[in-house]
């Protein structure tokens, strides 16, 4: 008797807490549902909900093959959700008119996580050092997983489409002197800033971190998206490969082969004709001297 009493209880638990799971989900995703709806959006078969919650490098290139399959299908709309304090940046990459950036914890459970190694397949792909090659294969096998058409068919796709100009003065060089949070380059903070004081004393040079008595993007609050625009006016680039470089790697620069040299360790990024990637801060002054006469 007190083991069918038992397995009685035991039973009504089981079912019980089933109940509540499914009661769960089911307000979870009417409360998503109204969210999306505040703004605008509403849940049905012409949309695609896409996110990633990582850093801007990650999320400007994700918003490049946004931009790309989403004015190849203009009747669909498509929301990516990412992390809040990322969406004004971000928006600014926008090119399409149906799509939209929103923070990730709007999205409805069915969104699709679109990060790079979300499937383990930058950590199994056997050319994840080429940036490039890299990222033509992860769409291709991203957009054959979701059933849309692959819009990358190059890496000049890959890159960001800058076609404004700033109204500000033309410097030598840009440099992108900001800290990887992915630790893509090691080196020495006081030795960087002892060669950008360096170049500095014989060029006009602006950079994305503050270094004391030299200008810097962050002294006008440049976005990201603009220190791309800027990036066009300067004669060479250095950079570290961090979130403000992706901009910087933009079509037009592509087009006017634009002296580029790209610090990083391990990844190799082959921009242009007169790029060079090197995992070394010996090169810099070197290469300054080179492109900036």
């Amino acid at each position: 008797m007190k083991k069918d009493f038992f397995l009685s209880a035991l039973y009504s638990s089981y079912i019980g807490i089933r109940v509540r799971v499914i009661w769960y989900i089911y307000t979870e995703t009417i409360y998503r549902l109204k969210q999306l709806k505040k703004i605008g959006w509403s849940y049905d078969k012409s949309n695609y909900y896409f996110h990633c919650k990582y850093a801007y490098g990650d999320n400007i290139q994700n918003i490049v093959y946004l931009n790309l399959l989403s004015k190849s299908l203009p009747r669909k709309k498509f929301i990516y959700g990412i992390n809040s304090e990322q969406i004004s940046q971000i928006r600014e990459f926008i090119k399409s008119d149906n799509l939209l950036v929103v923070p990730i914890d709007e999205m409805p459970w069915h969104s699709i996580d679109i990060w790079k190694n979300r499937y383990k397949f930058w950590q199994r792909s056997n050319i994840r050092q080429d940036y490039y090659l890299f990222f033509m294969e992860f769409f291709l096998y991203f957009s054959k997983k979701i059933n849309l058409p692959n819009p990358i068919i190059n890496k000049y796709d890959l890159m960001v489409d800058v076609k404004e100009s700033l109204d500000t003065q033309n410097y030598d060089i840009l440099f992108i002197n900001s800290t990887p949070r992915s630790f893509q380059f090691s080196y020495s903070n006081s030795e960087l800033d002892e060669k950008v004081k360096l170049l500095s004393s014989k060029y006009s040079v602006i950079t994305t971190k503050k270094v004391r008595g030299i200008k810097s993007t962050v002294d006008n609050n440049l976005s990201l998206y603009s220190i791309g625009v800027l990036s066009k006016q300067c004669k060479c680039i250095i950079a570290i490969s961090t979130g403000p470089i992706w901009p910087v790697l933009n079509k037009s620069n592509f087009n006017n082969c634009k002296p580029t040299l790209i610090l990083c360790d391990d990844e190799i990024i082959n921009f242009n004709h007169c790029s060079l990637s090197e995992s070394s801060l010996s090169s810099v002054i070197d290469f300054a001297y080179e492109h900036c006469q």
